[in-house]
């Protein structure tokens, strides 16, 4: 099974108690379980609030009580080299001997009905829906959507109205299994990607969550890890390419 992990790790070992360890410690992270990556950041939380990052730490994915290690690629950065052979959806998290952490993979999801890939544009005439999704909808689970321009010189459409309004419109979880997406949504011509997320609903805002110093993280979300603060949620996905001309 494919599988991708973003997981934030903030460990502590200097002289302090456990108690203190765990209320200083942090230890976060999504698993997408439709890719076949995985990237992990290891690292000491400073007093003044700054990263220290780890190189040394024992990094491990436990799928089916087989354990898969990581590897260091250098400044705190952990990488999985062997894929994650797993069949009962249940995935554990392993840092050194004192951290884990649990989840579970939500049910997948897949494109129902969708119209045409290619958007064209009147930057004239703006207000136009260009596309339609609908996926499988999954009761409990909200879902968490993210559009990227994937050109490396990037046009910016020129509109004389607001534009690229699909962060505004998408900044937060939503329950329902469709959008629409207007003229107006996109900032560049060329291609897009189109990511759908089905995520617990618990841990859909963490999607969303972004703190300019990790000493905030510690507080902000659920905590589902033993031995740090943190959380270790699990997600499935699917990828759409848009061409917008």
């Amino acid at each position: 099974m494919k599988k991708l992990v973003y997981i934030f790790l903030l460990i502590f070992t200097v002289s302090c108690t456990k108690d203190e360890a765990k209320s200083r410690a942090l230890a976060s992270g999504f698993f997408r379980g439709d890719n076949d990556s995985v990237f992990v950041e290891v690292g000491e939380l400073q007093e003044d609030g700054s990263f220290l990052p780890s190189e040394n730490s024992n990094v491990r994915i436990s799928a089916d009580g087989i354990e898969y290690p990581l590897t260091s690629a250098g400044n705190g950065i952990y990488h999985l080299t062997s894929d994650i052979q797993n069949t009962t959806n249940q995935l554990s998290l392993l840092v050194d001997e004192s951290i884990k952490a649990e989840s579970s993979l939500p049910p997948s999801i897949a494109p129902i009905s969708m119209g045409s890939t290619t958007l064209t544009v009147d930057p004239n005439n703006p207000g136009i829906e260009l596309f339609g999704l609908t996926w499988n909808n999954v009761e409990g689970y909200s879902f968490v959507l993210q559009l990227e321009c994937l050109e490396e010189v990037k046009e910016e459409i020129p509109f004389a109205v607001p534009h690229g309004l699909f962060d505004s419109q998408f900044n937060g979880p939503i329950e329902e299994s469709s959008i629409d997406l207007y003229d107006v949504d996109f900032n560049y011509y060329g291609q897009h990607k189109l990511t759908v997320y089905i995520i617990d609903s618990e841990y859909s805002e963490l999607f969303f969550y972004r703190s300019r110093s990790k000493r905030n993280v510690i507080t902000a979300g659920p905590d589902n890890v033993f031995g740090a603060n943190g959380f270790w949620a699990c997600t499935q996905a699917f990828d759409i390419i848009l061409n917008v001309q």
